[in-house]
């Protein structure tokens, strides 16, 4: 929307926020700069062994690093547990 101006009007964040041209402006005043340039470096990804739940109407899964049993169950739902591979970030185990 625009103002009669004919510039943005401004978003509001619950009570405390109003983002203005790129300022962030707090309720009392005080303005600080937003920046947001994305040079995140990417999160590296591999495959990975994980346990899925074989009930339809649950979703749970583990990574196999993490389980504690040979052939787990769901601790969701306590239902069998079958093998996958899927495509996940990776985690350093310390």
């Amino acid at each position: 929307m625009k103002s009669e101006a004919g510039l943005p009007e401004p978003v509001t964040f619950g009570l405390f926020y109003e983002i203005v041209y790129n300022k962030v402006i707090s309720s009392k005043g005080v303005k600080c700069m937003a920046f947001n340039r994305n040079n995140r470096e990417p999160i590296p990804e591999a495959e990975t062994t994980v346990w899925s739940c074989t009930s339809e109407d649950c979703t749970g899964w583990m990574r196999d690093a993490f389980s504690f049993e040979e052939k787990p169950k769901c601790p969701l739902c306590q239902s069998e547990m079958v093998k996958e591979t899927r495509v996940l970030p990776v985690i350093d185990q310390h």
